[in-house]
């Protein structure tokens, strides 16, 4: 069968204009975050505060090599959810969906149902020692698909919520940060 010259050239051009238009816009994001000031920087959460608010005396860390210990818990995943991991307030998690705080972990509790457990996995295998933000993303992605996608929509959303138009291109290439950092292994500045 001979296919037409004409829709030989669609063929082709279809998928490179495609190409070319992620590419642009790969290019602007990496433009808008090289460009907006707080692009590249995140507030990291107080782990010290978390761990005195959520955690029973006796439990609190003197120092930060001991608060962000690599060692991981010798412990199954369901039990480090039930008895590891606590719901907390967004503004104490400084705007984050969640942390890995020494051998606890703190997820926004104001999060949707399946984003609240796909999040409380992957800071479950954070504390388990699973690897970095990319291998763990994807390895609670595998028990929680639905979870990442509803955590990932939810955070666009708040992040985008109640801010002036004008702010928009830089909070897009935050956003875009944040993808690269937990999804193509890409590190950040915080």
């Amino acid at each position: 069968m001979i296919i037409p010259a004409l829709l030989k050239k669609k063929i082709v051009l279809i998928p490179g204009c495609i190409l070319l238009l992620i590419t642009i816009i790969i290019i602007s994001l990496e433009y808008l975050s090289n460009s907006c000031p707080d692009a590249k920087t995140r507030e990291i959460p107080d782990c010290h505060a978390l761990i005195n608010t959520y955690i029973a005396d006796g439990d609190i860390y003197k120092t930060l090599e001991e608060l962000l210990s690599e060692n991981p818990i010798d412990e199954d995943l369901e039990t480090v959810i039930n008895t590891r991991i606590f719901e907390a307030s967004r503004e104490e998690l400084r705007g984050v969906n969640g942390v890995a705080c020494s051998h606890y972990g703190f997820v926004d509790r104001n999060l949707p149902k399946a984003a609240k457990l796909y999040v409380k996995t992957h800071e479950a295998l954070h504390l388990l020692g699973s690897g970095g933000e990319t291998k763990t993303n994807y390895q609670a992605a595998a028990k929680h698909p639905f979870g990442m996608l509803e955590t990932v929509f939810y955070s666009v959303y708040v992040g985008f919520k109640d801010q002036p138009l004008q702010n928009y291109p830089c909070l897009m290439a935050q956003n875009w940060v944040i993808f690269k950092t937990y999804f193509l292994h890409f590190r950040t500045q915080t």
